[in-house]
């Protein structure tokens, strides 16, 4: 059975309603999974469609951000903002200071819109 991503957004919707959020594991936590649900979606997507056959993230993002169809370009400025907040959140904690509200609403914004890619 294949893993569903969403439930990885959920969980880190979940993690950040938690008392201690705002805690570095927490917000480490929460960064890292919004990160891989919207990426791993949107990698799904791309292999079902056969627009690609497994590449690593930066090829992913930079083959969505020269797309010539808006909403991938923005799918991909939007997943490469999302890594670079995971990356910041762990070899950087002392610069992360993201609402993790907006990257979780990012997550959501990039699933919404591959699911309309369809």
């Amino acid at each position: 059975m294949a893993f569903d991503w969403l439930e990885y957004l959920r969980f880190a919707e979940e993690l950040s309603q938690f008392p201690h959020a705002s805690q570095e594991s927490y917000k480490r936590s929460v960064a890292s999974r919004t990160y891989y649900a919207a990426y791993h979606h949107t990698k799904n997507y791309l292999i079902r469609s056969h627009q690609l056959n497994g590449e690593k993230h930066e090829h992913i993002i930079q083959a969505l951000k020269s797309h010539r169809q808006k909403d991938q370009k923005k799918v991909g400025v939007d997943l490469e903002r999302l890594k670079n907040i995971r990356v910041r959140a762990d070899y950087n904690p002392e610069k992360f200071d993201e609402n993790l509200r907006e990257v979780i609403k990012t997550a959501s914004r990039i699933i919404h819109l591959v699911d309309s890619f369809d």
